[in-house]
């Protein structure tokens, strides 16, 4: 902000040279004026871009074409060479401003690079740890699962020990989820993309968290296109997707609310985007939402949505996210491959 005014005064006080400094005898501090205002225009065009640019270079003009018409067209030529100036400030500008812009534009493309760059390296080291800790932890894990299973029907459910073996057998089964779940997200299944129906999957899995929906007193309103082309992807893979984000969804609406399930065809595939009633994402999260181990609630591993971004990624697919006071939207883009072999 402080940089605009700065940049506004500058012109302004430029603007004051020549209007206060008598033409005649002072025709070369009049040239050194008429550059000053080169200062403001090209750091205005560096610091904010292309439109700042103009913008400066336009004002400056407009504060410089009168003083060079009142006072300077008794020496046509001299005149002449002013105006010519003024359309100078705009081609600097124009050209300082675009250079500014692509190279804005080229450091955030490099910055999105390391991000991506540092979130492989992070990939690979859980793929190395997910091999040593499948093999350490599931087998005992197993054992314990079976354990507390076989102590649940030989213990009678009056006896005073019974609600411990509830708690083993629920804390051992939410290990094992926390496990297959760090294990699916740092080494996936290689996809199988063949035509499917969106809808089908869809379908199949609103059925896997009706319970869990109620419970927690949502209703999903699934809002399918019934003419929805076929499309390749992996129906397991679009599952798991789509329960997370349902999953989701419904833990972010504790008072309840209404879970809705759209479906519709694009251009070049298909889209699937799920929205709740929910209080929405806080901005400062937005940027980090995908990043492995990122959560914004108390419970859970950060894992779920990365993986969803995984899993799409996987399908030639990719996933948006809005929030806001309405809630929370996110979009599934499943490409029919006609856009690729168009471009080719």
């Amino acid at each position: 902000m402080w940089k605009k005014v700065g940049l506004l005064l500058g012109i302004v006080g430029v603007s004051l040279l020549h209007y206060l400094t008598p033409v005649p005898h002072h025709a070369p501090w009049h040239a050194l004026f008429q550059r000053l205002y080169y200062v403001p225009i090209i750091l205005g065009a560096y610091w904010f871009g292309f439109r700042w640019g103009l913008l400066l270079s336009l004002l400056s003009g407009l504060v410089y074409a009168p003083h060079v018409f009142f006072q300077w067209s008794a020496i046509p030529m001299a005149a002449d060479s002013k105006y010519v100036e003024i359309i100078m400030f705009v081609i600097i500008a124009s050209l300082v401003g675009t250079l500014s812009d692509f190279q804005k534009l080229q450091q955030k493309k490099l910055l999105e690079t390391t991000r991506q760059l540092h979130r492989m390296d992070r990939l690979s080291l859980l793929g190395q740890l997910a091999a040593g800790l499948a093999h350490e932890i599931r087998n005992p894990l197993g054992s314990l699962i079976g354990s507390d299973e076989i102590l649940a029907e030989h213990i009678d459910s009056k006896h005073p020990a019974y609600e411990f073996i509830g708690i083993l057998r629920k804390e051992h089964r939410r290990l094992r989820d926390k496990l297959n779940e760090f294990l699916s997200f740092a080494k996936p299944s290689e996809p199988q993309l063949i035509p499917n129906q969106v809808n089908d999957v869809v379908r199949s899995t609103l059925s896997l968290v009706a319970k869990e929906a109620a419970d927690r007193h949502c209703s999903v309103l699934p809002v399918l296109d019934e003419h929805l082309p076929f499309v390749p992807m992996d129906a397991a893979h679009l599952q798991q997707v789509l329960l997370n984000l349902l999953l989701n969804g419904i833990q972010a609406m504790p008072e309840g609310g209404t879970l809705t399930v759209e479906t519709r065809q694009e251009k070049h595939g298909v889209a699937l985007t799920v929205h709740d009633e929910g209080s929405g994402i806080p901005a400062e999260a937005m940027e980090r939402i995908f990043d492995p181990f990122y959560s914004t609630g108390n419970d859970g591993t950060g894992l779920g949505l990365a993986i969803v971004k995984q899993l799409t990624e996987s399908m030639n697919g990719t996933v948006t996210v809005a929030s806001g006071d309405g809630g929370t939207s996110f979009t599934i883009r499943i490409p029919d491959g006609t856009a690729h072999d168009t471009a080719d």
